[in-house]
């Protein structure tokens, strides 16, 4: 896969094999060209000669694939009208609702609306939301930014 803006090469012979399980860190400087392999990856972004497959299978958009792939970008994602209480409906995660309330920052911010949270709060409730969220696969952009 290859990647290239205004005729500068960012992405070049990019190849790149997950398993479920594994932990993947990518590391590089700013605008290396991280957040668009993921996004590429999401299929949010075109690539050149770009190959994302799933169990052998290509998919252009694994995005809307159902349970295949969740992101969490380098902003987040989160409406600001939404509270946690939103994301339980929307993430389906009501059946592990009593062990994620277990976690004092989204216990006492369950309700509150995402433009009144701290940056922090606002990235520790997407992380834990998608972890709990059913995918095979979790890409994490910034992950520790405003924690």
């Amino acid at each position: 896969m290859n990647l290239s803006f205004d005729g500068s090469k960012i992405l070049s012979n990019i190849y790149l094999k997950c398993n479920t399980k594994d932990i993947v860190a990518l590391l590089g400087r700013n605008g290396s060209g991280k957040s668009s392999l993921l996004k590429i990856i999401f299929g949010t972004f075109k690539g050149e000669n770009q190959s994302v497959r799933l169990n052998g299978k290509y998919y252009p958009t694994l995005f809307k694939i159902p349970e295949a792939v969740n992101y969490l970008s380098q902003d987040g994602f989160i409406p600001n009208y939404f509270c946690f209480e939103d994301l339980v409906k929307v993430f389906q995660l009501a059946g592990k609702l009593d062990e994620i309330l277990s976690i004092e920052e989204v216990y006492e911010n369950k309700s509150i609306k995402f433009k009144y949270l701290s940056g922090g709060i606002k990235k520790l409730i997407e992380i834990i939301t998608l972890l709990y969220a059913k995918s095979k696969f979790l890409l994490l952009d910034e992950p520790f930014s405003f924690l």
